[in-house]
């Protein structure tokens, strides 16, 4: 958990102690995984979420930080978070995020590229779900050490410290909240030292206990309290040298809970609306702290925090006793079967927690936000019910008609104030009132706010798992997958084998018989676990998930066909086909066109000159958007360094798209019903890590859909807007993007991959009504054709 200024002061007061490095040699060291992303400078690229939210040289970088992990001796044990509830802002006005991007785009079109990546810099994330999910993944596949909390990565390290499975732990100050007794907080490999945290010398220091060293970092701001107003006054700020005005002073926060009970100072100030929003985020922070649900090794289970620590005591009275509603904050309890699957990685923390907490949250806005990524968010509630269903089906009876709501960036805030993003934690009085409940469960005693009835509000257009009762019964064997795989003359596993074997499987000349070997019509319970076949295998768990995959896209149709959409995919080249297959999907959602985005408000356009509508609507413009955006969802092979190079308003725009599009899940619903075969999986299972030989080759064994960065849109988009000459292009080429590993290679790929997706839309144009964008493609390949022919760039042949 950050607590705000917390590390700071600490320097201040000489609290941060040095040690030598190679006393940490032989330790085995449990890392907050995030914590240490963030701290590789290298990843810090500001460009990294303009080109798709990853940066170049991700794996190139970690692998580096890994090494210096290795010769200091070393032992890493990285913890990933859970299905930790979203946070809420801990200070930062509204708005001030937006302001950096819209002078971040406006510099970039004025050709200030230095001043724009300060902007970015400032304004963009570089630690995202999608990002911190590859990493575990990329991590598991070299053989280190990883595990993912089922809720809190805080929570967990304290666990581990306190039974001894480690000899240290690594993460943000914060840790201390959770009774860690001492916390290294940065390891400088270049001066071959370490910094660290003693938390009973820090108390001691400032003469407080546990408790209200707790209480005064919720006062200070974490990402589930906010800080209290009455340190923005003057008395409680520091000046800061040279003026420029007042800064926050985390002492200010010490010297209060010394004087006062926490509850006291929370009732002295403020309406009763800001009263009252306050001391609800400071409840469910004190619950976090106390109580969240960690792994607990001894047991081997997952149980609340407080029920398996002797360390910690965040509250002074009565802190083991667990609020009656501790559901509300936390969600619903889980199996212990997909708790684990959660820490071993097999799923990541998104559908779970929508799920348990009856929440689907898409709360951060994307980097250039749009009506077209509004309405895809708002679209995709099929597939997220489908992907629900998948992960409800083995589950209780309850979860199948759980009802999820939809949380999103764009909501309008309730009632005119700030929207929160947890679940109101509240108790109710005998007349029907409700008011908010304390941390340990008993109805606070001051007068906090006047009781007033909460009238039930309806959820609008909630979600429900969809469980399909025409589901397709898969039923092939171990023997059959080995015998498909000889047939075929290849050795994985992999859309296009499943494709393949489906076609044949429902080829006029083979009999029933071989039908029924490939999958029934449904004749069983389609609640029930799905059951694969004795003796089942890595290959066999396989291509169980890419069928269910495949059916959920709508590629195989449900009477036992295939639709026009499979029949176009199977004859895609194997490199190509995930790419077509996501180009594919964007088409069902009207995305991949020639159109410029629109401004997601029609009275906040975009920045001025990033997005010149009345060049980019012209003929030519919407060619060159369309060419750039099908090409861009090809990886290209980069460099381990910064971007560094022109990125594109419009593919910023778009990949925001296919990032949300491609969050699937169906691994799920099959491991639950056979738990012992996540034993078996590959450490590569899910690992994204291009091969260095081929970017376009990945080693994962399940679906794991890689995101694309734009960078190959970025460069088709230079290529067809070059004006200069054929025999300077290769240079100018290379020294614009000095990324770029193969820069003519990857585009004259690009240029294949595009004949290849024309040559589908030109199949399915008839059959599916999309004759307009095969017209938008055919001219825009005469224009692409003409541009290779004359800067010399090879493309196939029509």
């Amino acid at each position: 958990m950050r607590v705000r200024y917390l590390l700071g002061h600490l320097q201040e007061q000489g609290l941060v102690q040095k040690d030598f490095l190679n006393k940490l040699d032989g330790f085995r060291l449990a890392i907050d995984a995030v914590f240490w992303l963030r701290s590789i400078k290298a990843l810090k690229d500001p460009f990294a979420d303009a080109i798709g939210g990853i940066p170049p040289g991700i794996f190139g970088f970690v692998d580096k930080e890994l090494q210096q992990l290795k010769r200091a001796g070393i032992k890493p044990l990285f913890v990933f978070e859970g299905m930790a509830p979203p946070a809420q802002q801990m200070s930062q006005p509204r708005g001030k995020g937006e302001n950096h991007m819209d002078m971040a785009w406006s510099f970039l079109a004025n050709g200030q590229k230095g001043e724009a990546q300060k902007c970015f810099a400032v304004s963009t994330s570089r630690i995202n779900e999608d990002f911190v999910y590859f990493l575990f993944h990329h991590l598991k596949s070299k053989g280190l050490e990883v595990f993912q909390a089922p809720y809190f990565a805080g929570t967990q390290l304290a666990i581990f410290a306190e039974q001894g499975l480690v000899n240290g732990v690594f993460g943000p100050p914060g840790l201390l909240l959770y009774g860690v007794k001492k916390c290294i907080v940065q390891l400088n490999f270049y001066r071959g030292s370490f910094d660290w945290l003693d938390l009973d010398d820090i108390l001691s220091r400032w003469q407080i206990q546990l408790p209200d060293f707790v209480d005064a970092c919720m006062l200070a701001g974490t990402e589930y309290s906010l800080t209290y107003p009455y340190f923005y006054t003057d008395q409680y700020q520091v000046s800061q040298p040279g003026g420029g005005g007042g800064r926050f002073n985390f002492d200010a926060a010490i010297t209060v809970v010394k004087n006062a009970p926490l509850i006291s100072w929370l009732s002295t100030w403020g309406t009763e609306e800001s009263r009252a929003q306050h001391i609800e985020g400071y409840c469910h922070c004190k619950v976090i702290i106390t109580h969240s649900p960690v792994y607990n090794p001894e047991a081997g289970k997952v149980v609340p925090f407080s029920q398996c620590t002797v360390n910690a005591a965040p509250v002074k009275e009565e802190h083991q006793r667990i609020p009656q509603d501790f559901a509300n904050v936390i969600g619903d309890c889980l199996p212990h079967e997909l708790y684990l699957l959660i820490c071993d990685g097999v799923l990541s923390s998104k559908l779970p927690l929508a799920l348990a907490r009856g929440v689907w949250y898409e709360q951060t806005a994307p980097l250039v936000d749009t009506s077209e990524y509004r309405t895809l968010v708002t679209d995709l509630k099929d597939y997220r019910q489908r992907a629900l269903g998948r992960l409800a089906r083995p589950l209780h009876a309850k979860f199948h008609q759980k009802r999820v709501e939809m949380k999103t960036y764009f909501d309008p805030p309730a009632d005119g104030g700030a929207s929160s993003n947890v679940s109101t934690h509240v108790t109710q009085l005998e007349d029907g009132t409700q008011i908010p409940k304390s941390w340990d469960g008993t109805t606070m005693q001051l007068p906090l706010v006047e009781p007033t009835p909460v009238p039930t509000v309806p959820i609008l257009d909630a979600m429900v798992p969809e469980i399909p009762v025409d589901a397709m019964k898969w039923c092939f064997s171990p023997q059959e997958v080995k015998a498909e795989l000889r047939r075929q003359g290849v050795e994985v596993v992999d859309l296009t084998f499943c494709l393949r074997w489906y076609a044949y499987a429902l080829a006029p000349d083979r009999g029933e018989g071989e039908r029924e070997s490939l999958f029934r019509p449904p004749n069983e319970d389609q609640r029930a676990p799905v059951r694969l076949p004795d003796g089942s295998d890595q290959e066999t768990l396989a291509a169980y998930v890419y069928f269910m995959v495949l059916e959920d896209l709508d590629l195989l149709s449900p009477d036992g066909g295939m639709t026009v959409l499979g029949n176009v995919l199977k004859d895609a080249p194997k490199d190509f086909q995930e790419p077509m297959l996501i180009a594919l999907e964007l088409m069902k959602f009207g995305i991949l066109t020639g159109e410029p985005c629109e401004p997601a408000q029609k009275d906040q356009p975009f920045p001025r000159g990033c997005y010149p509508k009345n060049e980019m609507g012209s003929g030519l413009g919407k060619a060159n958007i369309l060419i750039a955006r099908a090409i861009s969802l090809l990886p290209m092979k980069l460099r381990a360094d910064m971007w560094n190079a022109d990125v594109s308003f419009d593919m910023t725009a778009f990949h925001s798209m296919v990032r949300v599009l491609k969050r699937k899940a169906s691994v799920s619903s099959l491991l639950l019903g056979n738990l012992e075969l996540s034993k078996v999986l590959p450490n590569n299972f899910m690992c994204v890590t291009p091969s260095k030989a081929n970017p376009l080759q990945f080693p994962y064994l399940l679906p794991a859909f890689p995101l694309p960065r734009a960078c190959l849109g970025i460069v088709t988009s230079y290529f067809l807007n070059y004006e200069g000459e054929a025999a300077t292009f290769k240079h100018d080429l290379e020294m614009n993007f000095q990324c770029c590993y193969q820069g003519i290679e990857d585009l004259e790929n690009g240029f294949a991959f595009w004949v290849h997706l024309k040559k589908a839309v030109d199949a399915i144009a008839g059959p599916l009504g999309a004759e307009e964008l095969a017209h938008e493609m055919s001219v825009a390949d005469q224009q692409l054709r003409s541009q290779c022919a004359r800067l010399s760039l090879k493309i196939p042949g029509k």
